[in-house]
């Protein structure tokens, strides 16, 4: 795996966190909110998968929804980091 310096997390899924304490990730994340993580993970990994390198479709370009963000830390196990941009 490589090293992904992040930017700022995205302000859709800061505002969706604070105003949903208890939110999980598959169930609760509005389409807009989970879209704007995927284009700033998108981004911010130039466009590579951060596990094989192998680039990864244009958001802009694709159903953004088909893609999948992996959690450093499983979010089925730690309900606490389910949200946190430091944990996606």
């Amino acid at each position: 795996m490589r090293h992904v310096e992040k930017t700022a997390e995205p302000k859709p899924l800061q505002r969706h966190r604070l105003q949903n304490p208890g939110a999980g990730w598959h169930v609760d994340l509005p389409r807009d909110v989970g879209n704007a993580v995927r284009r700033r993970l998108w981004r911010d990994q130039l466009g590579l998968c951060c596990y094989c390198g192998d680039r990864l479709s244009d958001p802009q370009e694709e159903l953004v929804r088909g893609s999948h963000v992996e959690h450093f830390r499983p979010h089925a196990d730690h309900e606490d980091g389910r949200l946190k941009w430091a944990n996606l």
